[in-house]
């Protein structure tokens, strides 16, 4: 009976932490519908100091973080989730955003990198195979530039 109780008692503190969770991610959601960002990230890490397995709360921080142009937070956020045991849908969206947030930091190969794995979870994701072909694109215009400004510094070196 002492068994039971104490059974009883250990479920319903990690319901509480559970529901606390919830409560925060819900709050962080209507922040986020909201536009506001920054207070959407508050929620969302205060759920995770609830429950720190909180896939949810994890998600919609690194979206946060990406919506306020903050793409190395939302990049670490988004790699640590690809670490993590999961189907391919969920990799591939995490792959997806991750492509994303280093399009927009100007990282472009890392970006190829990212929809490329997203697309070896999901081959037949037609965003991905977009903006693949944008970071492609990209990458092979930075190439060049590159390319170019190493060119004119041989000819000043010569003169």
């Amino acid at each position: 009976m002492k068994w039971l109780v104490i059974m009883i008692l250990a479920l319903s503190a990690t319901d509480g932490y559970t529901q606390a969770e919830r409560k925060f991610v819900r709050r962080g959601n209507r922040e986020y519908d909201d536009k506001k960002f920054q207070e959407a990230e508050i929620q969302y890490r205060k759920a995770l100091e609830k429950d720190p397995k909180s896939v949810a709360a994890d998600y919609n921080l690194g979206n946060a973080l990406y919506r306020q142009q903050q793409y190395d937070a939302a990049a670490s956020r988004y790699t640590a989730m690809t670490e993590k045991q999961k189907s391919n849908t969920e990799l591939n969206r995490d792959y997806y955003n991750l492509g994303n947030t280093m399009y927009k930091a100007g990282k472009f190969k890392e970006s190829v990198e990212a929809y490329k794995n997203a697309l070896r979870r999901i081959p037949g994701d037609m965003d991905a195979k977009h903006n693949l072909q944008l970071a492609l694109k990209k990458l092979q215009e930075e190439q060049q530039q590159n390319n170019q400004d190493k060119n004119q510094q041989q000819r000043k070196q010569l003169r």
